[in-house]
């Protein structure tokens, strides 16, 4: 306790929570902090007072976790389960400048944010949200290797944007699902992922989450399922250097209820080609096909009123306008029957042509240089992979000289020139 307190670090809560031992902490100074860290265990750069500094400043108190390998093997999980911890709070933010602890220097970190709200769309107050190029159509061959597509896109329109913004992935309103790939996500669901407000008495549900320490969350009393969800799910997708992220990420709920994804869009080509249907088409032997549609017509010819066989027939078939062969012999209805049969067949090679020589090609061209736009990869590459010679390209990153300074050195550092250059601008020679 002495030694607590000459570090200026009070420990408000301790408890093992399953698999992990938790340490609720308040800290007066951060040099402090890190020295009890790392003293209790801890593994933290040297430091990293400096990223820490800024939340003591803000009153803010410190959830950490070290796993209890003990308790780990006798509830026999191999993979670590994720913690979720409730606590109410003004600002509506991540601190994620924390996160860049581990950063490697030089090298972007990913993190993806699941906000689920009452009224509409999450996205950040302090930095810029976009939405992912979604609804674009790609062309067929790329279905097999759609994970590396995806990647690929998210890679260039990162770097594109320079790593500075929060791109939208997803926002589904829960209370319905027309279209999307997966069922919206039922009441046991959304209560497990902290939602409280289902039963219509938030205050109350809240303070049910809010579990005393070393005890799993209560049961929450929920509607009925089935029934309308009035929650909204936001995903964020941000990439990030601690340069270009330099403060913690803030939220806003917006009014913006309008449903999105990112959706992609594949048109398979009818399997065959211009030589299979000519091959079709050659089998098909008009006298053989005409015998019996003759014979139809005689028999239709006998039943039919006379009146009625002057009328037009709208039938587009030959056999279905009684006027077209009225009065005609057997042979005529023959000749007539191979004619219309033979002019089919062409037309139908006819479509072929254009089909597979004019429409699919230019179809997949468009398509390619839409896939070539979103991944950032070259034509010659992706006609190789439409030949099936090779896989998908590895995505090219930037380059640039490595630093190897200190994420929290750099990014101090790059505030400190940020603020000197505004204080001293530059003035024409």
């Amino acid at each position: 306790m002495a030694r607590n307190k000459a570090l200026g670090v009070t420990v408000e809560a301790k408890y093992t929570l399953e698999e992990y031992d938790i340490v609720s902490l308040s800290a007066k100074q951060s040099d402090g902090l890190e020295i009890w860290l790392r003293e209790n265990g801890y593994r933290i750069p040297k430091g990293a007072s400096a990223a820490l500094k800024p939340y003591i400043n803000q009153g803010m108190k410190f959830f950490v976790a070290k796993v209890n390998l003990k308790e780990q093997a006798k509830l026999g999980y191999s993979h670590l389960r994720p913690l979720q911890f409730a606590f109410e709070s003004e600002k509506f933010m991540l601190p994620m400048r924390l996160g860049m602890l581990n950063a490697a220097p030089n090298k972007p970190q990913d993190l993806i944010v699941y906000a689920l709200t009452r009224e509409g769309r999450v996205e950040s107050s302090n930095y810029r949200t976009v939405k992912l190029a979604a609804n674009e159509n790609l062309p067929h061959f790329i279905k097999p290797h759609f994970k590396d597509f995806y990647k690929a896109l998210f890679d260039t329109s990162a770097q594109r944007e320079d790593y500075r913004v929060a791109f939208t992935e997803y926002f589904w309103d829960m209370g319905w699902c027309d279209p999307c790939a997966a069922n919206p996500l039922s009441p046991e669901e959304l209560r497990q992922a902290g939602v409280f407000w289902l039963d219509g008495q938030a205050e109350e549900a809240f303070q049910r989450l809010q579990a005393p320490a070393a005890k799993r969350m209560p049961p929450m009393v929920l509607p009925p399922g089935g029934g309308a969800q009035p929650v909204m799910l936001t995903r964020l997708h941000v990439r990030y250097t601690p340069a270009t992220f330099p403060d913690d990420l803030a939220f806003t709920q917006t009014k913006d209820r309008q449903n999105f994804q990112a959706r992609y869009v594949v048109h398979n080509p009818y399997a065959g080609s211009v030589a299979q249907c000519a091959t079709d088409m050659a089998q098909q032997e008009c006298d053989r096909l005409c015998q019996p549609k003759v014979e139809r017509v005689l028999e239709r010819l006998k039943s039919l009123d006379p009146a009625s066989i002057s009328k037009p027939s709208r039938n587009p078939r030959w056999e279905g306008n009684p006027a077209a062969y009225a009065g005609k012999s057997p042979e005529q209805l023959s000749q007539d029957c191979a004619q219309s049969c033979t002019a089919s067949k062409r037309s139908t090679l006819d479509a072929a042509r254009l089909y597979y020589e004019e429409q699919v090609p230019a179809r997949i061209k468009q398509e390619s240089a839409t896939l070539a736009k979103l991944t950032g990869w070259s034509l010659a590459d992706i006609d190789k992979l439409a030949r099936g010679e090779s896989k998908p390209p590895l995505h090219k990153t930037s380059s640039s000289q490595p630093d190897t300074r200190t994420w929290w050195e750099r990014l101090f550092e790059t505030r400190r020139s940020a603020t000197a250059a505004a204080a001293n601008p530059a003035t024409p020679s």
